[in-house]
């Protein structure tokens, strides 16, 4: 095959690997996708395979379509029919709707989203009389998830704290409820089909025989639920082929700060205690709750401070630092701005006004309105730091020209400026230069913080108190903005914005776990249209930097002299300065630690970070997992180029030669008297939707915009439902402005929960949330009788409500007063009309029904105004969803909804942006798409 000539060796030994497990460990920037991708359209017409006996399981929708459009690429008309590729999560809810005989769940089961499990924690809270300020729902949600993927059941939960106590209580009856309710949540999707497979030996004889070849991407993003389920699925054939990106570790050598002293980094065991940085200068004990080590060959960074300390450690392993200011001494460093893209310049290490310092790069980001830099090289002269600004310029193809004209005598104009940055791919060129400096395009050196730019800043130990209920300085999101558009978002989703001088405003909020504070900055950064987060930690009581004290968290190879480091000394952590950054050649074991509460440790002296992977769920310890469960597999390596490290580049040998890739001809002219408008015309609006979707993608791919230079226009919210799923199918990231997501939508979930309760009656999510939409008089004192007298003739809540429908003729009727009981029968009776027509009708007849039952259109339009109005239609256009279902069951509305909704997840912040047409006042966008126009 082609593509095959096109690998590299270590590439093509991978593609090409004989059957039996195979374990790949991959560095950013070594093609592990494009092995990956390549290694199934390698099975399929090299080896025999038949793409149904393959399975490919990703982390995201995104990237399993992705992998699976390049597959059908490569093979050009040979099939991929009947391939299992997707995330865990699709994969699992797969097999577990053809193997329900063996759960305690009907076929249909329903899968339950954050707000449904939340929801449930919380009346549970209530319910055991708990103070749900102290034991506050997601927080107690999460260690019930943090649970599952290590496949602990509520009834082996271990109990330490009192707070364990009630998470085991909360877990125990949040399961009950979900079996009862016929549900599952996502965690389940993998637990269930983790024990079926370890438990049913038929079961994982029929899955682990058909599938001959097993490929994991992401390897070490796995969990522990996870890792159980391809070891399961690869059991028959042991044909598993695993990607994954190295660990960050520390050689043999270093010596870990213990409460007794220093001690050997391979003598470190789980449970050792250990000191690690509490913050704001102090040190206190911690336990070391998973030691690792595995095998490493590579080039180590290796770098001295100011005092003598060394630090060790792989070019990935996460440091804590932040810039320093030497004056006289000078930065050469990479910038980024979303509407130009990269270019390469000099800065000063400090700049003063005469009365105060402020670093370098501040002042270089604040004239050229930057959004990150990188350092590429830290120079003490001048002349050398011009050397290093020409030779990456003219190396990489990046320019040194500066992002505007404004305020400067300059001899090109803004519209040369603007047409270099469109016809050089710097995006490509500045990717190139950084993974050839073994750096990380996610961890930039500095991010201005301005109110404007809505940055969420997440600070470890950035509460400066420390009381008796917080050993250790608690951590805390801030997000300082002047929008009000947001303010009011965020008033509608339940924060509370706090107004400050000059109009503008700030959401903060602490927390003294790890995990709850990641948490809450996810889901404000959600909230906020996906801003970005910024992450720092205050080790040090003070610091002399214009930056104040925070440091910042990036990996070992975005060290460079000058930079400030924290170090212990003495039983306080105090600051020392990098002087000599070299590279050092390495053969042997290397070391991490996951450390309870705290999270870093003390290596050499020098304050560093455990591993990022448990932030996210996920256990490396599955790699030596791997290694033992398949002793035999060949360990294949896509190294980095960690030769290209800084200091190779002193050779400076010569300089490349790269060719400008210039752009295809614009859709728009930019030419004449103004932009012309193109007019296109489609079929209908799916074709109109999907011929939006796959243009944005070209003028992307074809570099003539950013993503978010593009914006989608209509006349309401409900017109966005089409399009929000055209870019799901495509797996393209958008953001919405003015309107929560269309799944998202009340009206939306109202009618939803609806069918989904007719569908599947122990659903009691769906139940909770319209018994009483519209209001009938059935509040939360009643919904809590229902639930009693449920429980105490051990049957459902919908089975009560069924038979209430009977009026006074139930037996539960009396359990009622009777001025609960009318509303409750009047409900149970539509009800259990539902039911009664659900088998026969279809899809838009059930919706229909339900609809007029309730009055709901009413109930809608009442206050008859805009904004009920664009509700309405938001209702409408679901009709019209369901209207496509007309000849299939309403089994797969529901499945494909919950689907779609999965997948809303999608979230990029620079995405195009789909807002109406009243929305886009005041806004610019490069490339505007305007749908739904009609004649005249």
């Amino acid at each position: 095959m082609d593509f095959i000539d096109k690998l590299n060796p270590q590439q093509r030994k991978a593609v090409t690997a004989s059957d039996g497990p195979v374990l790949i460990v991959a560095g950013p920037g070594s093609g592990k996708t494009r092995v990956l991708t390549q290694r199934i359209a390698w099975l399929i017409a090299n080896e025999g395979i038949r793409p149904w006996q393959i399975i490919a399981v990703t982390f995201t929708n995104k990237a399993a379509r992705e992998m699976e459009q390049r597959v059908k690429t490569m093979l050009n008309e040979q099939t991929t029919e009947g391939m299992l590729l997707g995330t865990f999560h699709s994969i699992c809810a797969r097999i577990l709707r053809r193997e329900t005989e063996h759960l305690p769940l009907e076929s249909n089961f329903v899968i339950f989203d954050s707000d449904d499990q939340e929801r449930i924690v919380k009346a549970i809270i209530r319910e055991l009389n708990l103070n749900d300020k102290l034991y506050r729902p997601a927080s107690i949600h999460a260690s019930i998830s943090r649970a599952k993927n290590e496949l602990i059941g509520a009834e082996d939960f271990p109990v330490n704290t009192y707070r364990d106590e009630v998470v085991k209580r909360v877990y125990a009856e949040y399961q009950k409820r979900l079996i009862a309710s016929n549900a599952v949540d996502f965690d389940d999707l993998l637990v269930y089909t983790a024990r079926l497979l370890e438990d049913m030996p038929a079961v994982r004889d029929k899955y682990a025989q058909r599938f001959r070849h097993v490929l994991v991407d992401e390897f070490q993003d796995t969990n522990l639920a996870q890792y159980a389920l391809v070891k399961h699925l690869a059991s028959h054939h042991k044909n598993i082929f695993c990607v994954g990106d190295p660990d960050q570790c520390l050689p043999s050598g270093v010596k870990i700060q213990t409460p007794h002293g220093q001690k050997k980094i391979g003598d470190i065991k789980r449970g050792d205690e250990i000191t690690a940085a509490s913050g704001r200068g102090s040190v206190m004990t911690s336990k070391v709750s998973h030691a690792g080590k595995r095998a490493f060959k590579g080039n180590l960074v290796h770098a001295k401070t100011k005092s003598g300390l060394i630090i060790r450690a792989t070019p990935n392993h996460i440091i804590f630092a932040r810039l320093g200011m030497n004056p006289g001494w000078h930065y050469v460093y990479l910038m980024y701005r979303k509407d130009k893209g990269y270019r390469i310049g000099i800065a000063s290490h400090a700049r003063s006004d005469g009365t105060t310092s402020k670093v370098g790069l501040q002042v270089r980001s604040n004239q050229e309105n930057a959004h990150k830099m990188w350092i590429l090289k830290v120079c003490t002269d001048r002349n050398e730091a011009h050397y290093w600004e020409a030779y990456f310029s003219t190396a990489y193809g990046i320019p040194t020209t500066v992002f505007h004209v404004r305020g400067r005598r300059m001899r090109m104009s803004q519209e040369y400026i603007d047409r270099l940055f469109k016809e050089i791919n710097t995006e490509e060129n500045a990717n190139q230069l950084l993974t050839d400096l073994c750096m990380d395009f996610k961890y930039p050196h500095y991010i201005p913080q301005g109110t404007y730019r809505n940055i969420i800043n997440l600070r470890y130990f950035g509460d400066g108190r420390i009381t008796e209920e917080s050993p250790w300085h608690a951590h805390r999101v801030d997000l300082w903005s002047s929008d009000e558009k947001l303010e009011k978002q965020l008033r509608a989703l339940g924060y509370n914005p706090r107004i400050r001088s000059r109009n503008n405003w700030r959401v903060g909020v602490n927390r003294l776990r790890y995990d709850d504070i990641q948490e809450v900055a996810q889901k404000l950064s959600e909230a906020a249209s996906n801003a970005e987060i910024v992450t720092g930690a205050f080790l040090v009581d003070k610091g002399e930097s214009p930056l104040a004290s925070k440091f910042s968290l990036m990996p070992a190879s975005h060290l460079h002299p000058s930079m400030i480091v924290a170090i212990e000394k003495g039983g306080e952590i105090i600051e020392d300065e990098i002087v000599e950054i070299s590279s050092e050649s390495y053969n042997g074991t290397v070391y991490d630690f996951e450390v309870e509460n705290l999270h870093n440790y003390i290596a050499n002296g020098v304050v560093v970070h455990n591993s990022i992977y448990a932030w996210r769920g996920a256990d490396y310890r599955n790699i030596k997992r791997f290694e033992q469960d398949f002793p035999d597999a060949q360990v294949i390596l896509l190294e980095q180029n960690y030769r290209s490290h800084q200091n190779i580049l002193d050779a400076a040998t010569g300089v490349i030669d790269r060719a400008h890739n210039r752009r295809k001809k614009r859709l728009f002219s930019d030419r004449g008297a103004g932009e012309k408008i193109f007019f296109y015309e489609a079929r209908d609006d799916y074709g109109e939707a999907a011929f939006v979707v796959d243009t944005i993608a070209q003028l992307v791919l074809s570099k003539q915009f950013e993503p978010g230079d593009c914006a989608v226009m209509y006349r309401t919210n409900a017109m966005s439902r089409l399009i929000e799923e055209a870019f799901l199918q495509a797996r393209l990231p958008y953001k919405l402005v003015g309107a929560q997501r269309f799944y998202g939508r009340r009206e939306v979930k109202d009618v939803i929960a609806f069918m989904r309760l007719v569908h599947n009656p122990a659903d009691e999510a769906a139940l909770g949330r319209i018994i009483n939409v519209p209001p009938r008089g059935i509040g939360e004192k009643t919904l809590t009788t229902l639930h009693m007298v449920a429980r105490q003739n051990e049957t459902s809540p919908a089975a009560v409500l069924l038979d209430l429908a009977r009026g006074a003729d139930s037996p539960y009727y009396k359990s009622f007063t009777g001025r609960a009981a009318l509303p409750l029968a009047d409900f149970g009776g539509m009800f259990a009309n539902w039911r009664a027509i659900a088998p026969t009708a279809t899809t838009v007849e059930l919706f229909e029904r339900i609809l007029k039952d309730i009055n709901y259109k009413e109930f809608i339009l009442e206050d008859d105004t805009e904004e009920s109005a664009d509700r309405w239609e938001n209702v409408q256009e679901l009709k019209r969803l369901a209207l496509e279902y007309s000849t299939r069951t309403l089994d797969e509305f529901l499945e494909n909804i919950a689907l779609v909704a999965d997948q809303d997840t999608i979230t990029d912040a620079n995405a195009p942006t789909l807002l109406t047409l009243h929305a886009a006042k005041g806004l610019e966008f490069g490339a505007v798409f305007i749908i739904g126009l009609d004649d005249g």
